[in-house]
């Protein structure tokens, strides 16, 4: 499993466009600047002001001249950033460093240049502090949230959907995505699953002909056992006696 790598980077000129297939990339300023274009946005990397790269993402970037960085490669399979934080910074790209992570940056900073050895062996440690610093920075927003969730039960509802996996394609932890829910929508996320199977479900029964084993496929239900107890449970009828209601 790759490992994240740390240290103080500096670069000449403009770079070619590339990515970085298995790690997102942290780019943190140290002394003059560099103008960066990643993920359909572009921006300055300076002064307070830092970058990070999602894993994947094209970029390229031109440098001051004699302008430095340190410079965090963050493996997306075990980074030492939350979820939460990791997603949020990487739909912004370019960020302000909140105060606290702004002193853990130039402490690091300072001993990647006169104290290497010291930094080697306790970087992981720093690491987990300015992933809390930027996470404390700013919560996930809701709607934004709730927008990759949708998106993702409506593109999938036909096949199984775990919390994890739901929490994953929202951008969040399962934490966060069981608090969200329940305060936006009043259901958990399994819950909110389980709503617009039977949704979907009301719709091809009431617009459709299609067989009921075809129905249950559709809406993601086990079975056609499994999609009668839902319609029983919901509308009160059988699935047959749903569709017949609703056509008059």
């Amino acid at each position: 499993m790759e490992t994240a790598r740390f240290g103080l980077r500096s670069y000449r000129g403009e770079t070619s466009r590339h990515a970085h297939p298995c790690h997102h990339q942290l780019i943190l300023p140290r002394g003059g600047g560099m103008l960066l274009s990643a993920a359909g946005r572009e921006g300055r990397v300076t002064g307070a002001w830092a970058a990070l790269v999602p894993a994947g993402e094209s970029h390229a970037f031109q440098a001051d001249t004699g302008a430095a960085f340190l410079v965090l490669d963050l493996p997306a399979a075990a980074s030492p950033f939350d979820t939460d934080t990791l997603h949020r910074l990487g739909e912004q790209v370019f960020f302000p460093l909140p105060p606290a992570a702004w002193h853990l940056a130039e402490a690091a900073g300072a001993q990647a240049a006169h104290a290497p050895q010291r930094l080697a062996g306790g970087w992981r440690d720093w690491a987990a502090l300015l992933g809390q610093a930027l996470g404390d920075a700013s919560p996930p927003r809701p709607a934004a949230v709730l927008a990759r969730l949708r998106a993702c039960v409506e593109a999938e509802l036909a096949r199984p959907l775990t919390v994890a996996e739901l929490a994953r394609r929202a951008g969040v932890s399962e934490r966060t995505l069981q608090a969200v829910c329940r305060a936006e929508l009043g259901v958990g996320p399994h819950g909110y699953v389980m709503q617009r199977r039977l949704a979907r479900a009301r719709a091809l029964l009431a617009q459709t002909a299609l067989p009921l084993a075809e129905v249950a496929a559709a809406a993601g239900y086990a079975d056609q056992s499994a999609l009668a107890r839902a319609v029983r449970a919901g509308c009160g009828m059988t699935p047959l006696q749903y569709r017949r209601g609703q056509r008059g």
